[in-house]
């Protein structure tokens, strides 16, 4: 009994080693499938790591030099900012320096066109139907059809010369200080005419317009607008010549001899006796007399001299002459020079080179063998006037090789 109970414990245990064994076996086989497994899952675990590690660098390294090339950007940039932003520091503290000049610039401006505004109102008043408008000048509403004007409150001088245009509409006027206007003077170009004449404004006293001399100690021609009379030589009746209407008065005439003034006074018209039958006395002198004193008055005399040149230089003309009486402006003397051997009939302008003359006739004009002397001053009885003109035109024929000056007399009229 025993020994079936031993065996059964064998065989138990035998059963038990066997199944432990196989269970041993079993826990071994999982163990190595599941090692075999882990390490698959581990190797291929490696790889991966490997491959990510690798493509991880590779992202990183990449990254790397796009976070350089970035930062480089962006330090470029921020240092570009930085600049921008110095700059722009330099430009507000500019702008800022600019606006203060302004400021200075503008408070300057304003003073120097208030002192400016001051200054003008100096010397011009603005007005606008009759009123001034001085101080509102710069915001004044003009009216559609305005009535401005303008006074000038000082002297002026118009050192560059001044042109007045007038019509019968548009006048130039001169009124006397009276705050009113009352008496005044008007002048205007009237069609080629030069007309003065009384303003028509109310109250007006200009009665009369008088010339005087130099010193302002004489009337030298008095016009009598109410009475219509001129008076020449004086400031009424006892002038020289008095005009009255279309009637003439000669107070005292003076006839004159070739050097002189006739001694005696000749009344050919004594107002006293106006209603009276008058001889007019002209003795010693008659019409003809008078006709040969004006045609001896119009003729001067001299002598002229040609003065010839060496080599190819031009010939000289020296020109000397007077005349009794005085020679007005815009006279012209032809002289004729019979020795020139010029025949160009245009006019050869040759200027006076002397210059005691040079103020009374400017320049002489060739004509062939004509010179025409213009005068452009007064020249006064019994001056001898000298006139000088050189010009290669002056030649000479070869008659007069041997000649080293020629002259002539002058004697010729004045037109």
């Amino acid at each position: 009994m025993n020994d079936i109970y031993i065996n059964l414990i064998i065989i138990v245990i035998i059963i038990v080693l066997f199944l432990a064994y196989i269970l041993i076996a079993h826990f071994y086989n999982n163990y190595i499938n599941y090692k075999n497994n882990v390490n698959d899952n581990f190797n291929k675990t490696k790889d991966y790591i490997n491959t990510t590690t690798t493509s991880l660098n590779t992202s990183i390294k990449t990254n790397t030099n796009n976070i350089d090339d970035v930062d480089l950007k962006l330090t470029t940039k921020i240092n570009n900012i930085s600049n921008d932003v110095i700059n722009t520091n330099n430009n507000i503290t500019s702008i800022s320096s600019n606006v203060s000049s302004l400021t200075n610039s503008n408070i300057n401006n304003n003073n120097n066109i208030t002192n400016l505004d001051r200054s003008l109102k100096q010397f011009f008043e603005f007005r606008s139907n009759n009123s001034n408008i001085n101080d509102a000048l710069y915001n004044y509403r003009f009216d559609v059809v305005p009535n401005l004007s303008m006074n000038l409150l000082r002297n002026v001088t118009a050192v560059s010369g001044i042109t007045i245009k007038t019509d019968t509409t548009n006048i130039m006027r001169i009124c006397d200080n009276n705050i009113n206007n009352s008496n005044c003077i008007d002048m205007n170009i009237n069609n080629g005419t030069f007309d003065i004449y009384p303003s028509a404004v109310p109250n007006n006293n200009i009665d009369n317009i008088n010339i005087y001399n130099k010193n302002k100690q004489k009337v030298l021609a008095r016009f009598d607008l109410n009475s219509n009379n001129i008076y020449l030589g004086g400031n009424n009746e006892e002038a020289g010549i008095y005009i009255n209407d279309s009637n003439v008065y000669l107070k005292n005439v003076n006839f004159l001899t070739n050097n002189a003034k006739f001694n005696d006074n000749k009344q050919i018209y004594d107002k006293n006796n106006q209603d009276l039958n008058q001889i007019y006395n002209t003795y010693k002198y008659n019409i003809d007399d008078i006709i040969k004193l004006n045609n001896i008055s119009q003729l001067i005399t001299g002598i002229y001299t040609i003065i010839k040149s060496t080599g190819t230089n031009p010939n000289t003309i020296i020109i000397n002459f007077k005349s009794a009486y005085d020679i007005p402006i815009n006279k012209s003397m032809n002289i004729d020079i019979y020795e020139l051997a010029n025949t160009d009939n245009t006019n050869i302008e040759i200027i006076n080179s002397d210059i005691t003359s040079s103020l009374l006739i400017q320049k002489g004009i060739l004509n062939e063998k004509k010179i025409i002397l213009k005068t452009i001053g007064i020249i006064r009885a019994n001056t001898n006037v000298r006139v000088k003109l050189t010009d290669i035109k002056l030649a000479l024929p070869t008659i007069y090789d041997s000649e080293n000056y020629i002259s002539n007399i002058i004697s010729t009229n004045i037109y």
